[in-house]
């Protein structure tokens, strides 16, 4: 998260690693109050013991589930879902992480089923400031943000991974967040 806290300190951006940093950033800027409050539990406690929010604006973290074989289906319905609300594709990006085959081939196969769909290019995180739906990895999103954010079964072998790529998965939604994992059992 300290990539979206400001005051005038510099700090490396991207994944923190699980050290402390040089400098310590308190004022949250970029998330909203449940996007934050979700995320700090993935901050190292000895790290971020300060951070704190400077607005008031809500936003929202939401769970959902896709059965195993079909995870496009659930991921073409949130989308919907967010354009009848009133979200563009170019304010929305779907982050996979690619630790498998499998992995990629879900974010593979989600493109071209997309595309197929809309009739509408995807792009990857290189075009985040296009009007395009950015499906991408956590890794390459990195310093991004959009204003919403679907996790795509973010828990990796049944372990969330480490808590520094957590928070870097959650804090690129601005205003929401979506988990989007396994419906039965743990996510993978």
């Amino acid at each position: 998260m300290a990539q979206k806290m400001t005051n005038d300190k510099i700090v490396t951006s991207g994944i923190p690693e699980k050290r402390s940093p040089r400098r310590l950033l308190t004022e949250v800027v970029r998330n909203s109050k449940q996007v934050h409050k979700f995320a700090r539990q993935f901050m190292a406690k000895d790290m971020y013991p300060q951070t704190c929010l400077v607005h008031d604006y809500k936003g929202e973290v939401k769970c959902a589930t896709f059965p195993n074989n079909s995870p496009n289906d659930k991921l073409m319905k949130i989308i919907d879902e967010l354009q009848h609300s009133g979200y563009s594709f170019g304010e929305i990006a779907v982050l996979f992480s690619p630790v498998s085959e499998e992995d990629e081939s879900h974010a593979a196969n989600f493109k071209q089923s997309f595309e197929q769909e809309y009739g509408v290019e995807t792009g990857d995180a290189e075009h985040n400031y296009e009007d395009v739906l950015v499906v991408s990895s956590v890794t390459d999103y990195s310093e991004l943000e959009r204003p919403v954010v679907i996790a795509f079964n973010p828990d990796v072998d049944g372990n969330l991974l480490f808590e520094p790529y957590m928070l870097t998965l959650y804090t690129r939604a601005i205003s929401k967040l979506i988990l989007l994992t396994l419906e039965t059992g743990n996510p993978r």
